[in-house]
C-alpha cells in the first residue's frame, strides 16, 4: 500500500515543478560531487589494482647456483623483481604469501564497513556536507602518507584509515545530491555511475609512475586540493528543514531558485507549510539504526533490499572473476571490466520511466538469470563446453544485468527512507553490497574448485531469480517526491488536541 506523501516532501516538490528538476543548481552539485567521486575511486581500488598485477622476478634455486627468470614458484630464494609496478613489497606477492594480502584485504574491508555505518549515522545527525568534506580530506591525506610505510602492518594499518574514511564519505556524497535532484532525474543521476571513470584514472597512474609509493602520493595530492569545493557546497536543504533550522533552509532556497529560474516562486509560502508540516508531525531529537525499524514498510524494505544487495554482490564478483581478463592487458581490463556495464545501465534508466522500478528489477534479474542458466545449451554440444569465449560471453551478459539489479537496489534505496534516517538506511544496504563482495571473492574459489561451471553458472542463475521475485514486495518509489518526514506519536496526538479543544471552545 502506498505511503501518504509528507507536507514537506510535497512542498519542495513543488518548487522543483516550478524552477526545474535538474536546474544549474543542480548540475553543480552533481558534477562536483561526481569528480569527488571519480578521484575517491582509484583510493578505494588501490590495493586491489597492486595485488593483480602481474610480476616477475630472478631467483635462485636450493639445489643448483644458477639464476633464473621466471614466474614465482615459492620454491626459491627471491634475489630482484621486476613488473608493471617496482618496488613492490614481498609480503604483497599473492602466490608467495597469501597469509598477508589476505589480512589486509580483511583489514581494509573492515575499514570500509565501519566507515559507512559510522559515517551514515553522524551525516544524519551533523549534515551531509561537513561528514562528506571531512572523510574525503582524511581520506586523500592517509591514502598518500602510505608512501612512507616500509612494512606490513603500517600498510595494513594505513588501508584500515583509509577505507574508513572512503566508507564515511561515499554514502553522503551520493545523498546529498540525490535529495536536490527532481524526481525525474533521480535516477540518471545514479546510473550513470561516472565515478567508475577513476578505474581510467587508476591505470593511467600506474603507466606513468611505475612505483606504487608514487602511485599512492599521486592520488593523495592530487584529491586533497579539491576539498576546497567544501565552499562551492550547500548543507542539503532537507536535512536543514527535518533539524528544524528553518532559516538556513530558506536561504538555500532562495538561492537555488535564483540559480534555477528567473521566475521565483513564493519562497516564503512554501517555507511557511514546510515549517507547519515538520513541527506538527515531527520532532528534533537523535535518530539512531533503531529508527530503521519503526514501520512495517521500512522494516520490509531494509530486509528485502539488503538481502537483495549481498545476494547480487556475491554473483557479480563471481561473475567478475570469469571476466577479468577481457584483453590480457591489465592496464585496460581493469578499466573495462566496470564500464562494459554503463550501456545497459542507460537502458535501464529508460525501461524504468515505464514500467516503475520494481518491475525494472524484476525484469533485469530475471534476465541476467535466464541468460546464466542458459549454460544448459552448451551442454548439448561437447566441443561449446570447452570454448572459452562462449563462457566469457555468458558470463559478460549476465554480468550487465547483476549490475544494473545492484544499482537500482541501491537507487531504491536512496528513494524508500525519510531524509532524517536516510543516510542510515542506505549505510546498510551498501554494507550488505560489501559483505556480497566479500563473499563472493572466496564462494567463487569454492565453487570453481568442487564443482563444473555449468553447475555454478545455474546456481548464479537461481540466485538472480530469487533476487527478482523479492524485489516485487519493494514499495514503487517511481516518481514519487523523496519522504522527509518520520513521524512522532507525541506530535500527532498534540495536534489532535488543540483540534478537539478549538472545537470545544467554538461549542462554548
Amino acid at each position: 500500500m502506498k505511503e501518504k506523501e509528507d507536507d514537506c516532501a510535497k512542498a519542495f516538490e513543488s518548487v522543483l515543478d516550478e524552477v526545474g528538476h535538474f536546474g544549474y543548481f543542480q548540475k553543480r552539485l552533481f558534477f562536483l560531487t561526481t569528480w569527488l567521486q571519480i578521484l575517491a575511486t582509484p583510493v578505494i581500488l588501490y590495493f586491489g589494482f597492486l595485488t593483480e598485477l602481474p610480476v616477475k622476478y630472478s631467483y635462485q634455486c636450493y639445489d643448483t647456483n644458477n639464476t633464473h627468470s621466471e614466474e614465482r614458484t615459492g620454491t626459491c630464494v627471491n634475489i630482484s623483481v621486476a613488473g608493471p609496478i617496482k618496488n613492490l613489497p614481498q609480503w604483497m606477492y599473492t602466490n608467495q604469501t597469501s597469509g598477508d594480502v589476505n589480512v589486509v584485504f580483511y583489514v581494509q574491508t573492515t575499514g570500509l564497513v565501519l566507515g559507512t555505518i559510522i559515517g551514515g549515522f553522524v551525516a544524519d545527525l551533523l549534515g551531509r556536507k561537513h561528514i562528506l568534506f571531512l572523510s574525503y580530506a582524511l581520506m586523500m591525506l592517509s591514502h598518500a602518507l602510505l608512501a612512507a610505510c616500509s612494512d606490513f602492518v603500517c600498510f595494513g594499518t594505513g588501508r584500515f584509515v583509509t577505507n574508513f574514511f572512503a566508507g564515511s564519505f561515499i554514502v553522503p556524497s551520493t545523498v546529498l545530491y540525490v535529495e536536490y535532484t527532481g524526481r525525474n532525474w533521480r535516477d540518471i543521476c545514479i546510473c550513470t555511475c561516472l565515478w567508475w571513470f577513476g578505474t581510467i584514472l587508476l591505470s593511467i597512474g600506474a603507466v606513468i609512475t611505475h612505483d606504487w609509493r608514487y602511485l599512492a602520493v599521486m592520488f593523495g595530492v592530487l584529491g586533497v586540493p579539491m576539498s576546497g569545493f567544501y565552499f562551492l557546497f550547500p548543507e542539503s536543504f532537507r536535512w536543514y528543514c527535518c533539524r528544524q533550522k528553518f532559516n538556513e533552509a530558506e536561504h538555500i532556497l532562495r538561492e537555488m531558485t535564483s540559480c534555477n529560474s528567473h521566475k521565483k516562486p513564493d519562497v516564503t509560502s512554501v517555507c511557511d507549510n514546510i515549517t507547519m508540516a515538520v513541527i506538527n508531525t515531527m520532532r528534533v531529537r537523535t535518530y539512531t539504526y533503531l529508527d530503521i525499524f519503526k514501520t512495517k514498510r521500512l522494516i520490509t524494505s531494509i530486509i528485502i533490499l539488503s538481502c537483495a544487495s549481498c545476494t547480487s554482490c556475491i554473483v557479480y564478483r563471481c561473475l567478475m572473476e570469469k571476466v577479468w581478463n577481457l584483453t590480457n592487458n591489465i592496464y585496460i581490463d581493469n578499466s573495462l571490466r566496470y564500464i562494459v556495464d554503463l550501456p545497459i545501465l542507460f537502458s535501464a534508466m529508460v525501461i524504468s520511466k515505464c514500467i516503475g522500478r520494481r518491475w525494472c528489477l524484476f525484469l533485469y534479474a530475471m534476465s541476467s538469470g535466464f541468460a546464466l542458466m542458459c549454460v544448459i545449451v552448451l551442454t548439448v554440444v561437447d566441443d561449446l563446453l570447452k570454448d572459452e569465449e562462449i563462457i566469457t560471453g555468458i558470463a559478460l551478459f549476465g554480468k550487465l544485468g547483476v549490475a544494473s539489479t545492484i544499482i537500482f537496489l541501491y537507487l531504491v534505496a536512496l528513494e524508500v527512507f525519510p531524509t532524517t534516517i536516510r543516510c542510515m538506511g542506505t549505510a546498510l544496504v551498501f554494507t550488505s553490497c560489501i559483505c556480497g563482495l566479500t563473499i563472493g571473492r572466496y564462494v567463487c574459489i569454492v565453487l570453481n574448485q568442487s564443482f563444473h561451471y555449468t553447475s555454478t553458472f545455474i546456481g548464479y542463475g537461481t540466485f538472480m531469480c530469487f533476487v527478482g521475485f523479492i524485489s516485487l514486495l519493494l514499495p514503487e518509489t517511481y516518481n514519487q517526491p523523496l519522504p522527509d518526514i518520520v513521524k512522532s506519536r507525541h506530535r500527532i496526538i498534540a495536534s489532535q488536541d488543540l483540534t478537539r479543544i478549538a472545537h470545544d471552545w467554538n461549542k462554548m
